[in-house]
């Protein structure tokens, strides 16, 4: 007799109904123990859900809502995972199981997401004690619960540092940023630019950059964005130019266009790293940034016919920094010119003459 494997998603088809507790706001959340009207908490499967403002209105059965967007899981995943967190099926979205990384960064956002607004602590949970059983529990969790924690440290951490019990100290910080756990890295980062904690900017210039997981480097890079806007886009840049890796400097020129803006500071600093890549370029090519500042060093003084010239000596005086940009490959070249035009909204491909024609018609003094 030929065995049917069922899929996670048809078996919850499969066990009757899916209890929803629809709020008054129009919210759902799927409820392990079902719900009554006017109740202002939901228990779910992962912890209490407080709907202490926005009550319970109605309770319907969310089997329907996953029969209909079975069909879109197989075609649009990160589109079928969205779907499902706005319908509030919490269960389906935490069994999912992401088939790429791009998927994968969208159903942990949606999960932390969510975790902002479940309490897993007992209600009677001392407010000091909180934030380091939930960071306990985060560290021993597996992915989809961590998070669900990660969202609820989140809210539970003030971003004021007057309360500095209830902040993650700056040794598990960097401890977190150093695991060999992706999401204990990426909860790290999250939390650092949540509690403003300015002296992790090297560990996350390096996970941004370095770090094997998407979700991870994404994270980290809108943290670092956040806690240092200016000098997180000159460092990616310094990155982009100096790096020997490819894949590093690929990922910094992401950085620049995902956070940059079309201010000519950083379209520059990626049409001068696009510049190397051309086949008849030195080996090496250099940059300089800088000013020169003419000024009066001395005077030529010449006597003649009782009268005295003297004529100015005009030196110049240079003052910034030249470095050295390395010749990039096919694929940074490419990474590079997709940061162009997000940046831009132009489309020269690699084309660095076109690129260059365009910057000094669009910023002459630039």
């Amino acid at each position: 007799m030929a065995m049917t494997i069922l899929t996670p998603l048809l078996l919850l088809l499969c066990q009757g109904e899916v209890p929803m507790a629809v709020l008054q706001s129009g919210a759902r959340v799927e409820a392990s123990v079902s719900p009554q009207v006017g109740d202002r908490e939901v228990q779910t499967a992962f912890g209490m859900y407080d709907a202490t403002l926005d009550p319970v209105v109605e309770v319907v059965d969310g089997q329907e809502d996953l029969r209909l967007l079975e069909a879109l899981s197989a075609l649009d995943q990160e589109q079928w995972m969205q779907r499902i967190s706005e319908r509030g099926l919490l269960e389906s979205l935490a069994e999912a199981k992401p088939r790429n990384a791009e998927a994968r960064e969208a159903w942990l956002n949606a999960l932390t997401t969510w975790g902002g607004k479940i309490d897993t602590l007992p209600s009677k949970t001392k407010r000091d004690k909180r934030t380091d059983l939930l960071w306990e529990q985060m560290l021993q969790a597996d992915d989809a619960e961590q998070a669900l924690l990660t969202g609820a440290l989140l809210r539970e951490i003030p971003q004021s540092r007057e309360l500095p019990k209830r902040r993650i100290g700056l040794v598990d910080l960097r401890r977190g940023l150093k695991s060999k756990d992706a999401e204990v890295r990426r909860a790290a980062a999250l939390i650092a630019s949540h509690q403003s904690t300015y002296d992790l900017e090297r560990p996350l210039l390096a996970v941004s950059l370095e770090d094997e997981q998407l979700a991870v480097r994404q994270a980290a890079a809108n943290s670092l964005q956040d806690l240092q806007p200016e000098r997180s886009l000159g460092l990616w840049t310094l990155a982009l130019w100096r790096e020997r890796d490819d894949a590093t400097r690929q990922r910094a020129a992401s950085h620049l266009g995902n956070f940059g803006s079309s201010d000519h500071s950083v379209a520059k600093a990626l049409i001068h790293a696009l510049a190397s890549s051309d086949s008849g370029s030195a080996p090496r090519s250099y940059v300089f940034f800088g000013k020169q500042i003419a000024y009066i060093s001395d005077y030529d003084v010449e006597v003649a016919a009782g009268a005295v010239i003297a004529d100015p000596i005009v030196s110049v005086l240079t003052e910034g920094t030249t470095l050295q940009i390395r010749v990039i490959s096919t694929q940074l070249a490419g990474r590079i010119s997709t940061s162009l035009k997000q940046l831009t909204g132009q489309d020269f491909g690699t084309n660095r003459e076109a690129w260059m024609r365009w910057y000094e018609k669009t910023y002459p003094e630039g």
